[in-house]
């Protein structure tokens, strides 16, 4: 409490003194107690949330949760001003949405206080939630209990996958995996491959989708483990990794992955070996000065995009609206809201049916193409993404043909 609102009481003389405290405690007692309650909305009843299932939402509300930690706000922000750009773009076309961040200026809030505030708005018909996992823990229960969607871009982590409350936008390690099993495939052509895997949990799922792809596509294939302790113990590669015939998938985390790389380049090894998505240009660059051209990255292919959504189209958009050129994270923050517009153009809507129409709103025949990428989801509700091997040259990934074409001067 303000020291100053004592000194009324202060002035107080004799019997009055100790009345007039108390009742300005007990005041403050109560204002304390509700104060919180006015300022951040409770959760719903289960049976208020369930009512509001079925209203008829004709101006959808996109709540945007974004990390607040100091490392992910420049990304975060490059994530929002591509999503404001996709709002004009869809009024552009007649697509009205509101675009609703819940950045708490001044003391900061929780994820679940954020998502308490945008639960309470019977508008809301989703939340796109680019959040880290830890931070997605915190509130995919609550979002569940209000009926509410949580639209993740950007996380594959294994732990999202079959959630009633959740649609992440990127495939699942698992389902990398499988697609792994079927580029090697593709390379083998009815040769074996080997899979050098990290023992940890991130190298385990990788590995389990590789062996669901390999049976599917009946591709041969062994297993070679080399965890993180092994590296350490600067345990020697057998020779029969580095040939000429050597198709590998290397299957553990981004810091794991670039030991790896660097390892083998050390070690001349040739054959074809395909990383992860996840193994970034800050691993890369923080092991290795050059990345030989066998070493392959699994990365997210753009083969088409709706008309005035170009890259080109893009960069200059948001370079005219926010004076800085854009990165990936503004890309798919673009996309996200330019997807969930376009799926959610006929109205009404109702919270009940926003999971179903965005799954309906893409298929194997019809995905999704974006400026990060394509996506689509399967019957079941499934994340695909198309995924294919790219080289990293002078700090970006490449695809081959992409360098072709660079080559041929098309």
């Amino acid at each position: 409490m303000n020291p100053g609102s004592f000194m009324s009481a202060r002035r107080l003389k004799g019997r009055y003194l100790v009345p007039a405290l108390a009742v300005l405690i007990a005041l403050a007692a109560v204002a304390y107690r509700l104060l919180p309650e006015a300022v951040l909305p409770g959760p719903q009843s289960p049976e208020s949330s369930r009512a509001g299932l079925d209203r008829p939402i004709d101006a959808p509300r996109l709540v945007l949760l974004l990390p607040e930690r100091e490392e992910f706000r420049a990304d975060a922000a490059m994530f929002r001003m591509g999503a404001e750009l996709a709002v004009m773009r869809l009024a552009a076309e007649n697509v009205k949405v509101t675009l609703d961040p819940t950045d708490s200026e001044g003391q900061p809030l929780t994820p679940g206080e954020r998502l308490s505030v945008a639960t309470s708005n019977p508008d809301t018909a989703l939340v796109i939630a680019p959040l880290p996992l830890s931070a997605l823990s915190e509130i995919v229960t609550e979002a569940k209990k209000a009926h509410l969607l949580l639209v993740v871009p950007g996380n594959s982590h294994q732990k999202l996958v079959d959630r009633s409350a959740v649609l992440p936008l990127a495939a699942s390690d698992r389902t990398e995996g499988a697609l792994a099993a079927s580029v090697l495939s593709g390379w083998a052509s009815g040769g074996e491959a080997v899979v050098i895997y990290d023992p940890g949990p991130y190298g385990e799922v990788l590995l389990a989708g590789f062996a669901e792809g390999a049976a599917k596509a009946g591709l041969k294939y062994r297993r070679e483990r080399l965890g993180r302790e092994d590296l350490e113990a600067g345990k020697p590669m057998r020779p029969g990794i580095t040939g000429d015939d050597t198709f590998a998938w290397l299957a553990g985390p981004p810091d794991w992955a670039a030991v790896m790389a660097e390892m083998l380049a050390r070690n001349g090894a040739r054959g074809r070996f395909l990383f992860p998505s996840s193994c970034t240009e800050p691993f890369l660059d923080q092991f290795l000065l050059a990345v030989p051209q066998n070493f392959f990255f699994l990365k997210p292919a753009v083969s088409a995009v709706a008309a005035g959504d170009t890259k080109r189209e893009f960069r200059d958009a948001f370079v005219r609206s926010y004076r800085r050129e854009p990165n990936r994270d503004a890309c798919i923050g673009y996309d996200c809201v330019r997807w969930i517009g376009t799926a959610l153009r006929d109205r009404p809507i109702t919270r009940r049916s926003v999971r179903e129409r965005l799954i309906r709103a893409t298929g194997p025949d019809n995905p999704y193409h974006g400026l990060s990428g394509t996506f689509y989801f399967d019957e079941r509700g499934t994340t695909w993404n198309t995924l294919e091997p790219s080289n990293y040259v002078n700090g970006k990934f490449i695809f081959p043909r992409e360098r072709e074409t660079a080559q041929d001067g098309r």
